[in-house]
């Protein structure tokens, strides 16, 4: 990687002290916080409250053990205790089916407790990039929760028992796939379900919008709410939001902008509007406010919860435009906000103010989200299995190490996960497990 002489200068004082003010851990969120529950972790930001974290690692080094998963998939790893759970998609020999299947591997050795098929056949239109198993599970320490899109919604106990599922959400038409994530918020299963139709398959505007944001009793699967959305192509997983004054909403960022949702009743409290873009970066949270990269080329939002309706005029703080087209979703460390493109081109900015901090590059694609750790180090994975590690010192703006994983066969774009002191590293073919045994 390199970095700018100008990045040195800016970042000097910056980031010389980290802390995680953001995140505050009591006893009872403790187990939560040890674990990696849903993607990006146990708040949906990207960021753990560990601290020394494995540093140093290769195929031959520091490796716990490695799991070969047959078929492809790029959702990510989660973790509760001694289980990891991902999806995978397995093609059938001759024929158009597609299975996908929900997989449970036990931590300790390494190898699959068990797998379940959760949907056959026709998984619809996707992108060479986005293999039919993209969606990422939520856990909730009795239930592990996957999303398919056609292949639908489903909620399995923990020794691989169907519970419950949906299978009539819907034809998911998107020339892109599916890639949002379930998350679990109270006692639902809330799923953005946007899709290409009002862009590509339905191009009547009179027609009625197919996409949709969904939220279910999590113990039954029956609905609770549905919101009908921008009938276009988007691929971001909500985010639950703690306002100052203490309420919560489920923030989304779109192809048309940034929305957020009551997560009781579903009704849109807000928006911030932008030029068409594709909104599947995550957004993040830090300062009392709320980030969000458009995805394609264009502008990069710092916008101040609260307010109704179309707040754009009145509640974005900053804003900046960013020429590149960003896929990963950004963390904030400190007063940086921090996000590489996806041809590997990154940098922060003031999280106040929008200012262009420093600037680097990496060699590889990046798909995968970042990772910020307790002691403020940033673990970045390109798509060729190299993961850069970024220090929070002005004086180790240089990675401190650059560990390479995998085969020139392996794909790695699903993001890290994170859980007493191990890193779990998923390519589209093999699951690592790095660090000490447990």
């Amino acid at each position: 990687m390199k970095l700018s002489t100008t990045a040195r200068r800016a970042c000097f004082g910056l980031v010389t002290v980290w802390t995680l003010s953001a995140i505050s851990v009591s006893a009872a969120d403790a187990e939560l916080h040890s674990n990696w529950p849903r993607f990006r972790g146990p708040l949906g930001t990207g960021v753990t409250t560990e601290k020394d974290l494995p540093l140093k690692w290769s195929n031959e080094e520091n490796i716990t053990w490695k799991l070969a998963i047959p078929g492809q998939g790029s959702s990510s790893p989660v973790v509760w205790n001694d289980r990891i759970f991902f999806t995978t998609g397995r093609e059938r020999n001759g024929t158009r089916g597609y299975d996908r299947y929900l997989i449970c591997v036990d931590r300790k050795s390494g190898q699959v407790a068990w797998e379940t098929l959760t949907a056959s056949g026709d998984p619809g239109e996707t992108h060479p990039d986005n293999p039919h198993a993209s969606s990422t599970p939520s856990v909730d320490g009795e239930r592990v929760y996957s999303f398919f899109g056609k292949g639908g919604l489903q909620c399995h106990d923990f020794s691989g028992q169907l519970l419950w599922k949906r299978d009539d959400l819907g034809e998911f038409l998107s020339i892109w796939g599916t890639a949002a994530s379930p998350i679990l918020e109270g006692d639902l299963c809330i799923v953005c379900c946007d899709q290409d139709a009002a862009l590509v398959f339905d191009p009547d505007p009179s027609l009625p919008s197919r996409a949709y944001i969904l939220a279910v009793n999590k113990l039954t699967g029956e609905d609770v709410w549905r919101t009908t959305r921008f009938g276009c192509r988007g691929f971001s997983t909500p985010v639950p939001f703690v306002r100052p004054d203490g309420k919560r909403e489920l923030v989304v960022n779109s192809p048309d902008g940034v929305h957020a949702y009551d997560p009781v009743k579903g009704t849109l409290n807000w928006s911030v509007h932008r030029d068409t873009a594709f909104g599947e970066p995550h957004p993040a949270f830090g300062h009392g406010l709320i980030y969000a990269y458009s995805g394609r080329p264009g502008l990069v939002f710092a916008i101040k919860p609260g307010g109704s309706g179309n707040i754009t005029k009145t509640h974005v703080a900053w804003s900046v435009n960013r020429r590149n087209r960003d896929v990963c979703s950004p963390v904030v460390r400190g007063n940086e906000l921090i996000n590489f493109d996806r041809g590997g081109a990154g940098g922060a900015y003031d999280a106040l103010t929008g200012k262009e901090l420093w600037k680097a590059r990496v060699a590889g694609s990046i798909y995968a989200s970042p990772v910020v750790s307790g002691d403020g180090n940033i673990y970045f994975l390109t798509r060729n299995g190299v993961t850069h590690i970024l220090p929070p010192t002005p004086g180790g703006m240089n990675p401190i190490a650059e560990n390479r994983l995998g085969t020139s066969e392996e794909d790695f774009s699903a993001s890290p996960a994170v859980s007493n002191g191990q890193i779990f590293i998923r390519s589209g073919s093999v699951l690592y497990c790095i660090g000490k045994e447990r």
